[in-house]
């Protein structure tokens, strides 16, 4: 587990270069967003240090539900086991941004995700929106996409919600 850490922590020592310039489409935006996580080799909850690493890429509300959710629970089960960024409980091998969507002031950007380690290889898409906060382009949700039985539903922020709250002690 320190080694795990040790490995997180010299990533995200790599990221802050990339943090410095900000994305300059919603598509470059979601693009950055899975290469930190892939980066870190983050697929499930995310270590602390991996928090952090992704904050430059997320805005200010999703960093926060990241780190509550990232915080350890003692105690209890995890809630929620499998890959988080992806419908795939499996997780993905690849995220290629495709389509981009404006609505107002966000932007969905489709993604065309894949895991080439599953046989056969299984494929489909999310959704990442995107918005401006504090003149940087950053990703404010995951929407789920796939429609198989056993696929993830609902949003990133739903399941990091719950998970923050049962990982949260009852007052």
């Amino acid at each position: 587990m320190m080694l795990r850490h040790l490995v997180v922590l010299s990533g995200a020592g790599l990221l802050v270069g990339c943090a410095s310039e900000s994305p300059k489409t919603p598509r470059d935006a979601a693009a950055r967003f899975y290469a930190v996580l892939d980066a870190l080799g983050v697929r499930e909850a995310p270590p602390p240090p991996a928090v952090e690493a992704l904050r430059p890429f997320v805005t200010q509300e999703l960093g926060k539900a990241l780190q509550r959710a990232a915080r350890p629970a003692t105690g209890t089960a995890v809630p929620d086991s499998g890959a988080w960024f992806g419908s795939l409980p499996e997780g993905f091998t690849s995220a290629d941004p495709r389509a981009a969507v404006v609505r107002g002031d966000t932007t969905l950007v489709v993604m065309a995700m894949a895991n080439t380690r599953e046989k056969p290889a299984v494929s489909w898409t999310d959704t990442i929106v995107v918005v401006s906060e504090q003149g940087r382009l950053v990703v404010a949700d995951l929407r789920y996409g796939a429609g198989w039985d056993f696929a993830r539903r609902g949003t990133l922020r739903m399941l990091l919600d719950a998970r923050g709250t049962e990982a949260s002690p009852n007052p």
